[in-house]
């Protein structure tokens, strides 16, 4: 009775405690605490590693000096009771020697003000798999108390409740409120609520510049992916020059061709030219020599006057062969130039029939392979159209025949069936008459629950943002738990190394003991066969005398 006074008296409210002392035992003068069901994954293994993970930080960096909970193995009573005495000393440095824990523990922790119910049954074998998972749950509780009690104590660790623009507001209200001034309270939420919207308007301007950005990232992926990649693009142009090569060799042939056959009509222009420079010099010879007759004859009046009409009449006849030869000449050239038209005429008509050839896979029997030099159409063609062409051409019809025939048939029976569709359709229409009909009534049952969906949801949204907010908190305390669990992983895994070591070893140990008692069982074994043989033995042998001595009194009597 008397420690059970200590511990009241030392979880009470005392002028010499600090403040945070002071607020964390007010819980206790509410009253009776209530029953509440526990809502926490207390039996989740990963929630019971966390909880682990975070009271082993706590009492090493506060230099706890006994054992410490492990993940693989359930504490004993020992080590609980000297780990929540360690805590409670932490919380109340006042507190004396732990007693009876079925007894303190449950007070302690509801003057404290933990939520739930800890039973005394469940102290009674802290350690058993049934109560540990509750009791340790009520542990990492009273670590989270103690990490916030230090958080305020110290300057620098609260130095993030400085910085919360929440906190200052929660504090000046609560300030202004106890000085019983309502006007400043009010002007502060203003204020408060005018920032919050402030700020509600920069992270909408701000999301809808991110969805922007995502919408436009997003057209752009799907461009990429419904559009050709720069693989197809390369293979469909190498497709098209490969489609053109064998067109720039035909032309190359028909240049080499025209090139030959103007080298060989200049051949024959400089053997015309010589011929023209040699019946020169002989015209010149022979001019001299008449010119040499010309001086050496006696010329009279009368000769004079036939040989200037001679002259005239010779002028005469080469103007006007001149005159005939020019006309030839352009009348040659238009028609080369009519002729080298009507080629490229017939070279694009040729390209374009044999593309036709090769889309409808006729072969390359079917293909025209141009010949300026020709003289007759089956050598400018390369084919014979009477014997080649046309024969292919007339199958090509026939079967052309044949399948519009099918498809004339075809189409004959689509129609039919296009009737009976129509048919059908007619008939659907009128239920779809009678089902919009329906769907008017339900639309207008859809507005009005749709309205009260928008109303419903227009009050859920400011629930979302603020859980938003919650979730971000959460977020950089999960970052934070994540970097705590790899650091326990690390020590967990060299104390796996540990214990697997030693297990090894007791493992060793114990194999050798078993064979040394399975050697003494077989040696007893031995021993016990061989005794049970000797008291047969002796048995028997008493036996054979007690019916002996039996048999005798029987015959003297």
């Amino acid at each position: 009775m008397k420690k059970r006074t200590h511990t009241q008296q030392s979880l009470q409210p005392r002028s010499s405690s600090s403040n945070d002392n002071r607020q964390l035992g007010r819980a206790s003068s509410h009253g009776k605490q209530q029953n509440r069901q526990d809502t926490r994954p207390i039996n989740d293994r990963n929630y019971q590693i966390s909880c682990i993970t975070a009271i082993n930080q706590y009492s090493q960096s506060h230099g706890f000096s006994g054992a410490l909970l492990s993940h693989k193995t359930l504490p004993s009573m020992k080590e609980v009771k000297e780990l929540i005495s360690f805590l409670i000393h932490q919380l109340d440095p006042a507190w004396g020697e732990l007693g009876k824990m079925e007894d303190d523990v449950p007070f302690i922790f509801r003057a404290y003000g933990y939520p739930f119910q800890i039973n005394k049954s469940a102290l009674y074998a802290a350690g058993s798999p049934h109560s540990w998972p509750a009791l340790l749950a009520a542990l990492s509780w009273l670590v989270q108390l103690l990490n916030y009690k230090d958080t305020i104590q110290h300057p620098e660790g609260a130095s993030w409740l400085a910085m919360d623009p929440g906190f200052e507001f929660v504090e000046q209200s609560y300030q202004c409120f106890l000085r019983g001034d309502d006007a400043a309270v009010e002007a502060l939420e203003r204020e408060f609520i005018m920032r919050l919207e402030e700020e509600r308007a920069e992270n909408a301007q701000k999301t809808a510049a991110a969805e922007a950005q995502v919408k436009e990232l997003e057209a752009r992926i799907e461009d990429l992916k419904t559009g050709p990649s720069a693989i197809e693009t390369l293979e469909m142009n190498k497709s098209v020059l490969a489609n053109d090569k064998p067109k720039f060799h035909n032309i190359v042939n028909n240049f080499s061709s025209k090139k030959e056959a103007l080298e060989r009509g200049l051949a024959e222009r400089k053997q015309e030219f010589e011929a023209k420079i040699s019946e020169i010099e002989r015209l010149t010879k022979e001019n001299e020599v008449l010119k040499q007759q010309v001086e050496s004859q006696h010329v009279n009046m009368r000769d004079y006057e036939k040989m200037s009409r001679e002259c005239h009449a010779i002028e005469l006849d080469i103007q006007a062969a001149e005159t005939a030869r020019n006309e030839w000449e352009e009348k040659a050239w238009d028609i080369e130039v009519s002729a080298s038209k009507k080629l490229k005429e017939l070279e694009a008509a040729v390209d374009r029939y044999n593309q036709e050839i090769i889309r409808l896979k006729l072969g390359s029997s079917f293909e025209f392979k141009l010949n300026s030099r020709g003289m007759t159409p089956t050598e400018i063609l390369g084919v014979d159209f009477k014997s080649t062409i046309k024969p292919g051409i007339i199958s090509c019809t026939e079967d052309s025949e044949h399948i519009y025939r099918e498809k004339w048939e075809e189409s004959i029976s689509l129609k039919q069936q296009l009737h009976e569709k129509s048919l059908e359709q007619e008939r659907k229409q009128k239920v779809n008459t009678a089902i919009l009909g329906k769907i008017k009534k339900l639309e207008a049952r859809y507005n009005a629950i749709r309205k009260g969906m928008e109303d419903y949801l227009s009050s859920k949204v400011d629930e979302c943002e603020r859980l938003s907010a919650e979730v971000e908190n959460n977020e950089q305390v999960m970052k934070k738990k994540e970097t705590e669990a790899d650091a326990c992983l690390k020590n967990a895994r060299s104390e796996l190394e540990e214990i697997t070591k030693h297990y090894d070893e007791e493992i060793q140990v114990y194999s050798s003991e078993l064979l040394q008692v399975v050697d003494r069982i077989a040696k007893h074994k031995e021993y016990m066969e061989s005794t049970i043989s000797t008291v047969k033995t002796a048995v028997d042998e008493t036996t054979q005398k007690i019916n002996h001595m039996y048999s005798n009194r029987r015959h003297k009597s």
